[in-house]
């Protein structure tokens, strides 16, 4: 005790140098304590409800940032890497899409899927049970971090044992059709969500930060800040004034970068672009506008806006309607509700005339007249001839079966009983035929002669023959522009690796084509060629063995239809087609026919369909060039990983076996004992069993003689290729084949029970293990003593051991 007192007094000596302590508060020692999950999800619903809508609002935000704005995110980089390794970022870098506001198809798509499973993580986010299991599902899942990322199947595998995120997340995304074909990206998404709200909740709980708005400040603090971002966009505003719209969008872009999170910025520049008709970059903007303010009410009018201008009206009706229920929920906005009421009507006015100019259309088709027409009529240029009276009263019982006052007038039929026509002209007519150009809009009857009488008067209400002329005009002219796009975009999907894209792009424009001439749409054969031929192409691209039998046909039937036009192209698209199916020998005749053609012709340049790019393999020296590399690899093509010895599919000639076949099923190898090698493909293993009996099994064939001519062995392994290119072995040494049977049954289990099959193995065998070592350790501590037992000097002592039960018992006889 006095010891003790002792240290009490010098230690009070020596307190007028330490400073005074501060009592710890106690946010501080929660701080400092490393809380459970469970802590964790009960210090987040503790809060107020205003803050979790921002915390769910910034989550939504961070979620989509690096896919919409190229925007840093507060994860971390195994996890960034690992949206490459899903494809859910097209770039391995990040874009600056500040820059430039156009988003790609590929990114829309990726865009889409993490908005569905983001709202859908984040409607859960006040569920106590789904938080507690998403905290131990991501822990989980980082526990297999491989430093340079997560991987993906690796963590969805890990995750399908957390019933939460299969049934509220997973499940309800995949059911949408446009998702369906992309399990992995959608579940990755929602792991990469979780992660999001693993890290916005621990760091609440545990450092008492909002690592959300910490970040959005560190990101204006690096990038320029609110006040300056202001100012950029006032200037915009002024230029905008000014109808100065391309300086006007460099200023928004300028406040954009300084600050990100400004929704009027992203809709203001959207509403510049619409001014230049720059569509695809106004719909970006609008998407970034109500991401960046939910409750915008003016960015769903222009978001809206940007929809239907890219001719997605159904889209702009749903985004119109989205800013009508929230406009309602709020007060004192009555201007802009009627504002959206009246965006809504119209466009519920032009989805309405789409539907029946589809009609309109049909109705043409129907009453079109060629082979009675005479041919002076027929031949007409830019013009379609149909019969009037089966139109109009096709059109009239369509149409206007509830409008009594439009009917036909009896003086539009001709009362010579003839078939009576009417010129519709979608565009101006030559200036080659002045004599024609002012009769158009009269009836002609069939020798030909024009009649005196025009069509229609102008009384009111309109004559129907009117309404039906001025309908077809922007049928065909919106035909004219539809064929237009879909060759564009079929040309821009194939220039980007997007095969399959270009090929539904192309289709559409040669459905077009087939209901009408192709002089109809401005183009000539040669034109038409070479949209077939960009399809044919397109089809090869995909990669898919049915499509590129397709484009084969395609390409050939080039060659047939359009002798005239003498066109080398589709031979070189033959060319590339068969090597794609590492059909060599195939490739060579065609493209020996390609090469005499571009030596011999004047070739024209030509351009992609519906587009200014020029086609590469269209001039002359280019396209020799690239036949004969694909001619050297024709002569020395590469090793094939398998070749069928016993070929004897009769329909398909070829042996060599390539695992880059597109029409790749798998192949079979047997070994002998003398180590002969003999290869199969599955249908000719099939007919290889069959000469041993109708059943014969693949480890039927054990044991059987080696089908190498001269070998006398007999066959000791069955290698089975499959279309995954994993194999299975079966062999005659009976060892193995007792050691294989336990994971018979195992294939049927699912992942989840196969690991714990597993894990129950290892453990079994850890134990026996110790158990062993144990024994030894205690046969060798006994060794020990005997020799020093035997090494004492006495001469009448014995000793015995004996064993019961694995107990060693030394006995000592003195």
């Amino acid at each position: 005790m006095k010891s003790l007192e002792h240290l009490n007094d010098n230690m009070s000596d020596s307190d007028s140098d330490v400073p005074a302590l501060v009592p710890s508060s106690d946010e501080e020692d929660d701080v400092k304590v490393i809380k459970t999950n469970d802590e964790c999800v009960d210090i987040w619903l503790s809060k107020n409800v205003k803050f979790l809508e921002k915390q769910e609002h910034n989550i939504h935000i961070f979620s989509l940032g690096p896919f919409i704005m190229g925007l840093e995110t507060f994860i971390s980089k195994p996890w960034m890497f690992c949206l490459n390794d899903a494809k859910l970022l097209v770039d391995k870098v990040y874009r600056e899409k500040t820059e430039y506001s156009k988003l790609t198809d590929d990114e829309w798509a990726n865009l889409d899927i993490l908005d569905v499973v983001t709202k859908l993580v984040v409607k859960k986010m006040r569920r106590r049970k789904f938080l507690v299991n998403t905290l131990n599902m991501i822990d989980k899942i980082e526990e297999f971090n491989r430093g340079d990322g997560i991987d993906v199947k690796h963590s969805i595998q890990t995750a399908t044992r957390y019933n939460h995120i299969n049934d509220f997340v997973w499940d309800k995304a995949l059911i949408l059709p446009q998702l369906r074909d992309k399990q992995q990206k959608v579940k990755f998404a929602a792991l990469y969500v979780c992660k999001l709200c693993h890290m916005v909740i621990t760091s609440l709980a545990r450092e008492g930060k909002d690592i959300a708005e910490d970040f959005k400040k560190s990101i204006r603090a690096k990038c320029g800040g609110v006040e300056k971002a202001l100012d950029f966009k006032d200037q915009g505003n002024q230029q905008y004034s000014q109808q100065k719209y391309s300086e006007a969008i460099r200023l928004y872009t300028d406040a954009i970068k300084a600050d990100h999170f400004n929704h009027l910025c992203y809709g203001n520049r959207a509403q510049a672009y619409q001014k230049l008709e720059n569509y695809q970059e106004a719909l970006a903007d609008g998407r970034r506008a109500v991401l960046m303010k939910p409750d915008w009410i003016k960015g769903y009018y222009r978001y809206s806006q940007a929809f239907y201008h890219t001719g997605k009206i159904d889209m702009a009706i749903a985004i119109n309607k989205k800013g009508m229920r929230i406009c309602e929920k709020t007060k004192n906005n009555d201007k802009m509700l009627s504002e959206l009421k009246d965006q809504g009507q119209k466009l519920q006015f032009q989805k309405d005339g789409v539907a029946s100019d589809e009609v309109l259309h049909q109705m043409i088709k129907n009453n079109r007249m060629d082979d009675s027409v005479p041919e002076q009529i027929r031949n007409f240029p830019g013009c379609t001839v149909i019969n009037i009276e089966s139109a109009m009263s096709q059109w009239s019982q369509k149409r206007f079966s509830q409008d009594p006052s439009v009917l036909l007038s009896s003086d539009d039929h001709d009362s010579s009983g003839r078939e009576n026509w009417y010129f519709v002209e979608p565009f101006s007519i030559s200036k080659s035929l002045p004599n024609l150009k002012s009769q158009k809009g009269r009836k002609v009857n069939q020798t030909g002669e024009r009649q005196t009488k025009p069509v229609a008067t102008e009384p009111t209400p309109i004559p129907v023959q009117e309404k039906v002329k001025e309908k077809i005009v922007i049928v065909q002219k919106n035909e004219n522009k539809e064929i237009e796009r879909y060759m564009a975009e079929g040309s821009s999907a194939y220039l980007n690796g997007l095969g399959k894209k270009a090929v539904a792009s192309y289709q559409k424009a040669l459905d077009l084509l087939s209901n009408k001439k192709a002089e109809d749409f401005g183009l000539d054969q040669q034109d038409v060629a070479v949209l077939e031929y960009a399809y044919g192409l397109a089809d090869i691209s995909t990669g898919i063995y049915k499509h590129i039998l397709d484009g084969i046909e395609r390409l050939k039937n080039i060659t047939e239809t359009h002798k005239d036009i003498r066109l080398p192209l589709p031979y070189f698209g033959l060319g590339k087609a068969y090597i794609t199916l590492n059909r060599f020998e195939e490739a060579i005749d065609p493209l020996n026919r390609c090469l005499r053609m571009a030596g011999t012709l004047k070739l024209n340049v030509l351009t992609w369909p519906g587009t200014d790019t020029k086609m590469e393999e269209s001039i002359s020296d280019e396209l020799q060039k690239q036949v004969k590399q694909l001619l050297t690899l024709t002569k020395y093509p590469p090793v094939p990983d398998a070749v069928c010895k016993i070929h004897t599919d009769k329909e398909d000639s070829r042996a060599l076996i390539f695992f880059s076949d597109p029409d790749f099923k798998g192949f079979v190898r047997i070994v002998c004992l003398t180590s002969c090698i003999v290869e199969f493909h599955n249908h000719c293993w099939k007919d290889f069993k069959s000469r041993y009996g109708e059943k014969t099994g693949d480890k039927d064939i054990l044991e059987k003689p080696c089908p190498t001519p001269d070998c006398m062995s007999c066959i000791v392994k069955v290698i089975i290729i499959k279309q995954d290119s994993l194999q299975k072995e079966i062999t005659a040494d009976k060892t193995e084949h007792v050691a294989s049977k336990p994971k018979k049954p195992a294939l049927k289990l699912p992942p989840s029970s196969q690991d714990k099959i597993e894990k129950r193995k290892e453990k079994k065998e850890l134990r026996k293990q110790r158990k062993r070592e144990s024994k030894e350790e205690e046969a060798n501590d006994l060794m020990d003593d005997i020799e020093s037992v035997s090494a004492l000097p006495t001469v009448n002592e014995q000793c015995s051991i004996t064993s019961i039960e694995g107990i060693y018992i030394l006995k000592l006889f003195i």
